[in-house]
């Protein structure tokens, strides 16, 4: 009995923390995979780790890469004491600034399309806006619960506002800021559980600004952010975890609690690919530059590439 103990706390020391999320670098050569074990570097395809470096917190929850590829935000934290974000050189990995944000950990960080500032979704239910020039910091308390993605989306150049910053929580809203002055414009609420993650589909011109928002209550939602609209919605079997669009813009990934990788048509809303990658949740999904795979990480610590060869569509 007392071996059998043993060797259940051995394997549990031994297993891996969850990946929390998961980014491909610029030039499309390599992968990033935070997780508490730090910041993984990874070839593509041949899934090498190349590099790990430790990171800024003790729990990481994002990883984005700045505009011109030059820079790489870790967001993260240490839960219920403070927040921040610690941007780093690209491919040096060498500190360049951090940024502290609230009493307890931020969850998701996103760059403006300039590369001049950055949005923070926090745990205490704080949105934080953040020039990076002047070093000064806007914060937004509109939601009532943690707030767990944010996104920036750049409009059309005859548009007064001319880039929307977009933020989602667990209180069920999504709600859309000016990205300048950080008024408040409008509210989402359609969700009715946490919005959990949301991605920006690949520009189109002359076209309407389309994110899609992942939600407990099992539904994958795409809205026009900059008329305030809903435009359609697809129920999964399981709550998604991460939203990603594929390179092209034509369907979405999503990774979910029951294990499986969806790809859903946004027009269509059929799921045209589905795939059991393990028994648990899956906690982070990236998209490959070609759109051949999508990658996702799980709660054991292991990372998955997909390929999308199966896809049936019309």
């Amino acid at each position: 009995m007392f071996a059998t103990l043993l060797l259940v706390a051995a394997n549990l020391l031994a297993a891996e923390p969850p990946v929390t999320a998961l980014a491909f670098a610029p030039e499309g050569r390599s992968l990033l995979a935070a997780s508490q074990n730090g910041v993984a570097v990874y070839s593509w395809p041949e899934l090498k780790l190349l590099k790990r470096t430790k990171g800024p917190f003790s729990h990481l929850h994002d990883l984005a890469f700045a505009p011109d590829g030059t820079r790489l935000a870790i967001a993260g934290g240490e839960p219920l004491e403070g927040g921040g974000v610690e941007i780093v050189e690209w491919p040096g990995m060498k500190p360049v600034r951090q940024i502290e944000a609230g009493k307890d950990v931020v969850y998701s960080v996103a760059w403006s399309s300039d590369g001049r500032s950055l949005a923070m979704a926090c745990a205490d239910k704080t949105v934080r806006l953040h020039d990076l020039e002047s070093g000064a910091t806007k914060e937004m308390n509109d939601h009532s619960a943690a707030v767990l993605a944010v996104q920036f989306v750049l409009l059309a150049k005859d548009s007064a506002t001319k880039e929307l910053l977009l933020s989602a929580g667990r209180d069920q809203s999504i709600r859309v800021f000016d990205s300048t002055t950080a008024r408040s414009i409008r509210a989402l609420d359609n969700h009715t559980a946490a919005v959990n993650d949301f991605g920006l589909r690949p520009a189109r011109k002359n076209e309407l600004p389309v994110v899609a928002s992942a939600g407990q209550d099992k539904t994958v939602r795409f809205w026009q952010p900059s008329i305030g609209r809903m435009v359609r919605f697809a129920r999964v079997p399981a709550p998604p975890l991460c939203v990603r669009w594929l390179p092209s813009g034509d369907e979405v990934g999503v990774a979910c609690t029951d294990g499986n990788v969806r790809i859903i048509d946004w027009q269509t809303l059929r799921v045209v690919f589905e795939k059991e990658v393990c028994e648990g949740w899956l906690s982070a999904l990236a998209a490959s530059p070609t759109g051949s795979h999508v990658v996702v990480g799980d709660e054991r610590g292991e990372l998955h590439a997909i390929r999308l060869d199966g896809i049936k569509r019309e």
